[in-house]
């Protein structure tokens, strides 16, 4: 009787074992939040000059909490509920290369407070937006002036059209420089005299471009030495693009080496593509900024 006993009780301690260990704790519920697009809009000041952005990623936390990098339009789940602060930021393609994602550093983060429900997607399409620091940018160039700052310089055997309304990025103008097995070669930099008066004290300093391009085109910074020595410094190539691209170039790097230079210009080259017989590269607003 005893060992029949003992035999029951061990059957029904493996069905109970057996029944518990395939049932789960129930999985908790998210709240999901739909971010369609993060929009640049301007700080109340006219000196960063026109506001075209490519953000790519929105960079979310949560009550300070990093949750994630999320590629735009996105949609993602938050183990929260009831009221929490949200921190995003814009994120960006340094130097336009697909994978290197990075939080732009000139641009500030949009804060909001969300109440989390599970089970419901919270969407802040129309919310997001970002604003650039409270900076100036160095130099930068639209073309929708009566005068313009950057040209052609000596070097170059293509020459430049500062006001071209062949289908201009925004606005009437454009900048257009065409190579051809004539006419090969294309230098253009800012002609400005006398700026980065505080290039010493920059803590991190991008180029700013759009552009649309046949081929590919190198962009830099022209560097005056304190002896008055000029010389190119290559930041990047820039790769074709048949539609209207916006790239930003990180070039901290050419000024932190070079401490006690006078200024830094933008330039762009290019040489025309081997097999081509004639290139159109156009540009607009450009921008070399920094904090």
């Amino acid at each position: 009787m005893i060992k029949r006993t003992y035999y029951i009780w061990a059957f029904i301690a493996i069905i109970s074992a057996t029944v518990f260990a395939g049932c789960d704790p129930e999985e908790p519920v998210p709240t999901y939040i739909s971010i369609q697009n993060i929009n640049l809009i301007s700080n109340g000041s006219n000196t960063v000059g026109p506001l075209s952005s490519n953000i790519k990623d929105a960079w979310v936390y949560v009550d300070n909490d990093l949750l994630g990098v999320f590629e735009l339009p996105a949609r993602f789940p938050v183990l929260k509920e009831g009221m929490h602060t949200f921190r995003i930021g814009a994120g960006i393609l340094e130097n336009g290369i697909s994978a290197t994602h990075i939080r732009y550093p000139l641009y500030n983060y949009f804060d909001t407070v969300i109440n989390c429900i599970p089970g419901q997607t919270i969407d802040l399409s129309a919310i997001p937006h970002v604003q650039y620091f409270g900076l100036t940018a160095t130099w930068l160039e639209d073309f929708e002036g009566n005068t313009f700052s950057f040209d052609s310089v000596a070097g170059s055997t293509a020459g430049f059209t500062p006001f071209n309304n062949d289908n201009p990025f925004e606005g009437n103008f454009s900048g257009k420089f065409t190579l051809t097995e004539s006419k090969n070669y294309f230098i253009g930099a800012c002609t400005v005299d006398d700026i980065n008066s505080d290039i010493n004290s920059f803590g991190t300093a991008w180029i700013e471009m759009n552009y649309k391009s046949d081929q590919p085109f190198d962009v830099g910074l022209r560097v005056k030495k304190y002896n008055d020595d000029v010389v190119d410094e290559y930041a990047i190539t820039v790769n074709r693009s048949d539609n209207w691209n916006k790239i930003y170039i990180h070039v901290s790097t050419i000024v932190g080496s070079n401490p006690t230079a006078k200024s830094f210009k933008v330039y762009v080259a290019a040489a025309l593509e081997s097999g081509r017989t004639e290139s159109n590269i156009y540009i607009d607003n450009l921008k070399l900024i920094h904090n």
